[in-house]
């Protein structure tokens, strides 16, 4: 065993650099939503994945605008809120999205997490 164990590296975390203007963010949605096979949830997505939580709130609420009904653009939307730290609105969000669909069990999760991080 002593042979194969190998030692991990650390990688070294660089200084956050400032983050996008919401224009840039914007424009950057737009340019995406050009391609026909993109919706504003399918960038919110890609842009939460990409760890740009900004680009996805704006994405999701895109999203929201042209479909009200979908709890599951305010749950996302819920989520990116969360990794921004805006619990406040994450709550809002998660609320919504359980008012839309009481039995779905993601959305009580962005609910009771938003209240744990407000809580703290």
């Amino acid at each position: 065993l002593a042979g194969r164990h190998r030692m991990r590296r650390r990688r070294k975390t660089k200084a956050a650099a400032p983050g996008p203007s919401l224009s840039d963010l914007r424009e950057r949605t737009k340019k995406h939503l050009n391609h026909k096979s993109h919706t504003p949830k399918d960038v919110g997505n890609r842009e939460f994945k990409a760890r740009n939580f900004e680009a996805a709130v704006e994405a999701y609420s895109l999203a929201i605008s042209a479909e009200k009904k979908d709890p599951t653009l305010y749950s996302n939307r819920s989520a990116a809120y969360c990794a921004l730290g805006k619990f406040g609105k994450a709550l809002n969000d998660a609320k919504t999205a359980l008012a839309m669909d009481p039995k779905w069990p993601k959305a009580y999760f962005r609910l009771g997490y938003a209240e744990e991080k407000m809580s703290q």
